[in-house]
């Protein structure tokens, strides 16, 4: 029972671990250009091609984006490859990467009463 118990207690910190990873990995590696909320008000921001760079917050955009999308994006297999993570970024820091982009999306706007 106590194995079963410490297995489980593992697993939560585990989880928890995961999702922390990611939001470190985007702070590391991604704030720079997109910004903390996903919408291209970093720093480096200004440098994006507004053709190419969207507002990963936008419910719009993360119902069009798939998470294979944000994956190839973020390994480079698209034109939107972030400089240098082809080789940088293990496959667990890329799954970690999509997950906290997902968890971007912000609410949608409530539509006005007619």
């Amino acid at each position: 029972m106590k194995t079963l118990l410490l297995g489980l207690a593992l697993l939560l910190l585990t989880g928890r671990a995961g999702a922390a990873d990611g939001k470190a990995l985007w702070v590391r590696d991604c704030v720079a250009c997109h910004g903390m909320a996903g919408n291209g008000v970093g720093h480096d921001g200004q440098r994006l091609n507004p053709q190419v760079h969207q507002d990963l917050g936008s419910p719009q955009v993360q119902a069009r984006l798939s998470d294979r999308m944000i994956h190839d994006a973020i390994c480079g297999c698209t034109m939107m490859r972030p400089p240098g993570h082809r080789s940088t970024l293990s496959p667990a820091e890329v799954q970690a990467l999509v997950s906290y982009t997902r968890s971007l999306k912000r609410a949608a706007a409530p539509q006005p009463l007619r």
